[in-house]
């Protein structure tokens, strides 16, 4: 009996030291904070898509919605008191947020002097990848993906600006084709009708390139995250799980690349982003925020339930915001049919300021 005591206690300790054992290879290639962090950028990046899919959406009320052509929208307000104009907010978010991350990932910032970590390791005479620090460098091209994204968006606004020959919204709202001219000024004037036409081709690959830049964004985080499984089993499981909003995230960009105008396509490219990030702080507290009941044998299986939890609130939160703004634009319709309409202004001459406001 003493024997079986004494291999019962030795089993209880061998288990409590392997289980100690996982939670350290779980702490061994990141932090709360890696994982934290990207998921609230994400999370406050998608609220951003929502809200200015809905704004923008509202502008036009029974003339269907007025989006961006390109892939990020600008934002319609100023900095009170200094009147700074905040139509680069997003991009700037986005080149920001992610520069600060990779100065994280490429600097070890726990020492007094942060600490440059090495791709190669100095030990072997640089001549093998360093194992600790591939995967910041893994981290490091996945916000590079991002931060080019938001590169191209403030370039793109630059031309954008010179093509519209206008600033602020108005230059990203302005569609390509309302920058031509019509026959019969093109007939008489030859150069004019070049120069207009020159202005719609810089709006368009401006819009191509935003697009085009935010989807392999998409594309180059789920390459990372492919060869990104290791570690444990709950480790590798919640990083496939991560895998399956980022390919949904893709899929909304590309769609909003075919149908800019689509709302739906918005909207669903909000939640895809609302999820991510709420899945990635979630991840935070899986891995590191040592609680031991992810160390049993079968704790994987309630991975899917909990990603499916936030799918399901993220979708509801979205589909509640998008409701209610629907019924304000629909009223805002109503009241607007039933306002007469006054002599000397037709419906044509209010049509045609909706980029007056825009402008002001």
């Amino acid at each position: 009996m003493g024997h079986g005591a004494a291999d019962g206690h030795a089993g209880v300790t061998g288990g409590v030291a392997e289980a100690g054992q996982s939670m350290q290879h779980m702490h061994a290639h990141g932090n709360f904070t890696g994982h934290f962090l990207p998921g609230i950028y994400m999370s406050l990046w998608g609220a951003y898509v929502l809200f200015s899919t809905l704004y923008w959406s509202l502008r036009r009320p029974g003339r269907g919605p007025m989006l961006p052509m390109g892939a990020w929208f600008p934002a319609n307000f100023k900095v009170p008191v200094i009147g700074m104009s905040m139509t680069l907010l997003e991009p700037v978010f986005l080149i920001s947020t992610t520069a600060v991350s990779m100065f994280g990932e490429l600097f070890n910032t726990e020492h007094v002097v942060p600490e440059w970590r090495a791709l190669y390791d100095k030990q072997t005479g640089y001549t093998t990848f360093d194992q600790g620090d591939i995967n910041n460098y893994q981290h490091l091209l996945m916000y590079a993906g991002f931060c080019s994204a938001g590169v191209a968006a403030v370039a793109g606004y630059a031309v954008r600006c010179f093509a519209t020959a206008s600033r602020g919204p108005a230059a990203v709202m302005t569609p390509p084709g309302d920058l031509g001219v019509d026959e019969e000024e093109a007939g008489s004037d030859c150069a004019a009708a070049r120069t207009a036409e020159l202005r719609r081709m810089l709006a368009e690959a401006c819009d191509y390139l935003s697009h085009s830049f935010l989807v392999l964004a998409f594309a180059i985080e789920a390459l990372l995250i492919i060869f990104h499984l290791k570690g444990s089993d709950v480790e590798r499981r919640v990083h496939e799980l991560l895998l399956i909003t980022v390919f949904v995230g893709a899929v909304a960009a590309t769609c909003v690349f075919r149908s800019p105008q689509s709302v739906a396509a918005r909207v669903v490219m909000a939640w895809a982003l609302l999820t991510q990030g709420t899945w990635f702080v979630h991840i935070g507290f899986i891995l590191y925020g040592g609680v031991s009941h992810w160390d049993g044998p079968l704790a994987a299986m309630m991975l899917p339930v909990e990603l499916g939890a936030h799918m399901l609130v993220d979708g509801l939160v979205v589909a509640t915001v998008a409701a209610g703004t629907m019924v304000l634009r629909a009223r805002r319709a109503g009241r607007r049919l039933a306002e007469p309409v006054s002599a000397g202004h037709s419906a044509k001459d209010r049509q045609g300021a909706k980029y007056c406001a825009l402008r002001a």
